[in-house]
């Protein structure tokens, strides 16, 4: 999935006790939750950003999921 933009803020979410960054992203056929562990915040990931992704997406109940992928902010 690429050229996909966010469609909800970036939240900052502890999971299991460590911090992570969630943000729910959009490229109009369906939603992907990339989830950033390790981090409070992302520089440049923000509402309504251009980001490509990159990584292993896999199904979690009715969300797919993306643990730590690479990305490039676009213009």
């Amino acid at each position: 999935m690429t050229g996909v933009q966010t469609c909800a803020l970036p939240i900052s979410q502890p999971r299991s006790g460590v911090p992570a960054v969630e943000a729910v992203i959009s490229d109009g056929r369906g939603e992907l939750t990339v989830i950033f562990s390790g981090r409070r915040i992302i520089p440049g990931i923000e509402h309504g950003r251009c980001l490509a992704v990159e990584g292993v997406a896999y199904r979690d109940g009715d969300r797919t999921i993306m643990l730590n992928p690479r990305y490039t902010l676009l213009a």
